[in-house]
């Protein structure tokens, strides 16, 4: 007697254990960043290095963003089309960055 009742308990909690397991959801997956996501970036140009055509900005954050610059970088300042060769050490840019290299930047004024 004591085995069918040590028998049917277990059998009951694992019954219990399957159909709570059934009844939870599973987690919603993730989301992961698209790797073609575009950043925009402000602050102030910390450094340039021509060799590697490479831009640092400071942003209000106090972090520090590195991106490329390429014949493809739309540049503009104030509201006129410009180059990368206006680029200064000390302006204060806003940036579109996708996957480290830069879409456009905006010179302020």
């Amino acid at each position: 007697m004591k085995r069918f009742l040590t028998s049917a308990v277990m059998l009951l909690s694992l019954s219990s254990l399957a159909i709570l397991a059934v009844g939870q959801e599973p987690p919603p997956p993730q989301e992961q960043p698209r790797a073609d996501a575009t950043e925009s970036i402000s602050g102030i140009v910390k450094n340039l290095d021509s060799a590697t055509n490479q831009v640092t900005v400071m942003t209000p954050d106090q972090k520090e963003v590195i991106f490329t610059v390429d014949a493809k970088t739309k540049v503009t300042k104030g509201d006129q089309p410009s180059s990368p060769s206006e680029l200064k050490q000390g302006q204060q840019v806003k940036a579109e960055v996708q996957d480290s290299r830069a879409i456009s930047i905006s010179i302020s004024l």
